[in-house]
């Protein structure tokens, strides 16, 4: 990091106007490069929907702009994967998600910010560090050797390439995203507000789903959202001492309620209830292991009496669906 600073500094002396131009010239370029891209991909694809997120990116973006705080788009990472259902068409199966595109524009200005406004590429001093940016340099490697050096005989499709860059992207971007919060979250203030937001998403969406309610087809909630809904309010009401008894009670029957939907409806996918029951165990265990070892008996007591019940729907529902 030291070098890359160094670096930095030389090419910002030598510049003939102050750094914030620059900052502010990259970010018109980036908006002009968004406009451009979306217009062409919905004049070729024909989809209506590129007409609002045209509208909507420079918009957005000059907010955050104008505000100055990078915490902000990282609340908009969120608030998008929640909420926003939008995609970018590439040509092949896949399509670009919201939340994806932003992730890329938050990170880009927070590499700008450094590199003009700060003049520093610093990351905290913590653990993370290196096995992050290890993976990001090793995903970049293969992707350079793996079509250098790829076999005559192995058979690619046309669109082969924008797949492998597409997967280049989201394993290099999920890391730098990670490094982003980690350097930009300072206040603990930021971290409520994401598990508010969580906690706002997870109600919304679980509610909008029991009651059948036009809602329901908002929230992005399907994966292995449940997972997350969880393992943000489940730990709080074992853990978190400043609760009071309704807000535990609350935070519980929030859980109880995506474990009921998702042990019912939602069966099949196992990646909908495995993960989050998962995460309910063991963190029980860390809490109690008296009442670690009651949930286990209950548990057990439960599959049993409903053994068909789990083992169609589980295991022979999941055969037939390959």
């Amino acid at each position: 990091m030291v070098a890359g600073e160094r670096i930095v500094k030389r090419i910002v002396r030598r510049l003939p106007f102050p750094p914030i131009v620059l900052y502010r010239l990259g970010i018109i370029l980036g908006l002009l490069v968004i406009e451009v891209a979306l217009g062409r991909m919905m004049v070729k694809f024909k989809k209506p929907d590129l007409i609002l997120a045209a509208c909507v990116a420079p918009v957005a973006a000059f907010l955050l702009y104008r505000l100055g705080r990078i915490e902000y788009g990282i609340l908009a990472i969120v608030l998008t994967a929640g909420l926003v259902r939008f995609s970018l068409p590439t040509g092949t199966e896949s399509e670009i998600v919201a939340s994806l595109l932003v992730s890329m524009v938050i990170v880009a200005l927070w590499l700008i910010q450094m590199l003009v406004v700060k003049r520093r590429l610093w990351l905290k001093p913590v653990r993370t560090n290196t096995p992050l940016l290890a993976f990001m340099l090793v995903c970049v490697i293969s992707f350079a050797w793996s079509n250098a050096f790829r076999d005559v005989l192995v058979i690619t499709w046309g669109t082969f390439p924008m797949v492998q860059l597409a997967s280049l992207v989201v394993m290099v971007l999920l890391p730098a995203v990670f490094l982003l919060v980690s350097n930009v979250i300072e206040d603990v203030k930021w971290l409520k507000a994401l598990w508010v937001v969580f906690l706002a998403l997870g109600a919304g969406a679980i509610m909008s789903k029991l009651l059948h309610l036009p809602t329901a087809k908002l929230f992005n909630s399907r994966g292995v959202f449940p997972l997350w809904i969880v393992s943000l309010t489940y730990p709080q009401a074992m853990f978190n001492r400043k609760l009071r008894s309704w807000q535990r009670l609350g935070l519980l029957g929030l859980c109880g309620l995506w474990l009921y939907y998702q042990l019912g409806k939602g069966i099949i996918w196992l990646s909908g209830w495995g993960p989050a029951l998962g995460a309910m165990v063991i963190t029980t265990f860390f809490r109690s292991k008296r009442l670690f070892l009651v949930l286990m008996i209950v548990g057990a007591i439960f599959v049993g009496v409903r053994f068909d019940y789990f083992y169609y729907h589980i295991y022979v529902q999941s055969v037939e669906e390959g």
